[in-house]
């Protein structure tokens, strides 16, 4: 497969306005408004331009926002326990721990603790195995009665992740693509091949 460049602002702002039109769907359908909580651990300037960008956009679509900025010292078993109040959070469907966490955490252990089916980074081992695999990342079961709609609001605040990193850091193979759209594509109905 021959490498081929493409432009990430223009696929990211489509991938955006995807995710926007199913948000509105979701809160006409369901009466739910998808929330995407933000976790930031110091100060690093490049991480919380990422924060603030990942904020605004996450507003722009129509979902609620959360941040928690802890310093940088705080202790892992703070920011843990701060994970385990965004997983049993209702209005939390996808949760992201801004990385690189300071050398004093187990950037591990924290990865571990997200609830897999709120990890829209994907980074979590039953995640990330998934995602290698060609698999969707989020688990409908965790959510019991009205998973359908929870499902779809946790899958939105991965799409907007993926998008906002797209829109980031996109300069990318064809197969980068292809991932980013059988993550997505299934809800927001992309094409597979397109380029």
């Amino acid at each position: 497969m021959t490498a081929r460049i493409i432009d990430g602002k223009v696929i990211a702002a489509e991938l955006r306005g995807r995710v926007a039109e199913e948000v509105a769907r979701v809160k006409r359908d369901n009466g739910l408004t998808p929330g995407l909580a933000v976790v930031l651990v110091g100060s690093d300037p490049a991480s919380e331009v990422y924060v603030r960008s990942k904020h605004k956009q996450s507003q722009t679509a129509g979902m609620a926002s959360f941040e928690h900025r802890l310093p940088v010292d705080v202790a892992q078993s703070d920011l843990l326990a701060l994970i385990a109040q965004l997983n049993r959070d209702p209005a939390v469907h996808g949760i992201l721990v801004q990385l690189p966490l300071p050398k004093s955490l187990d950037t591990e252990t924290v990865i571990n603790a997200i609830d897999p089916a709120k990890d829209v980074d994907g980074l979590h081992p039953n995640n990330a195995g998934r995602l290698a695999g060609g698999l969707a990342a989020l688990a409908a079961e965790r959510f019991g009665a009205g998973a359908e709609c929870h499902r779809d609001a946790a899958e939105l605040a991965q799409a907007l992740e993926r998008a906002l990193t797209e829109d980031v850091r996109l300069l990318v193979k064809g197969s980068r693509l292809n991932r980013l759209e059988r993550v997505v594509g299934p809800l927001l109905q992309v094409n597979g091949g397109r380029t």
